[in-house]
């Protein structure tokens, strides 16, 4: 079974910037980001903490995670 790749655009609230960002970092989908680490992607230009929130989001919402990702409380 062949499993579609989640793309950035389908991310609520992840804006075009972040996106960019992350292509050019070699992220081209949310399945590449799984055990990533979560201070690399936030020292992307154009990567801060609501970006790096949504997408933990999607990830764990997946089976998937950021490393080292601190728990944001609400």
């Amino acid at each position: 079974m062949k499993v579609m790749a989640v793309e950035f655009e389908g991310i609520k609230g992840l804006a075009s910037p972040a996106r960019k960002a992350l292509r050019e970092a070699g992220y081209p989908h949310l399945e590449a980001l799984d055990g990533a680490n979560y201070q690399d992607i936030l020292a992307l230009r154009g990567i801060g903490p609501r970006a790096l929130e949504r997408l933990q989001q999607a990830l764990l919402a997946r089976g998937w995670t950021l490393i080292e990702c601190p728990v944001v409380e609400r």
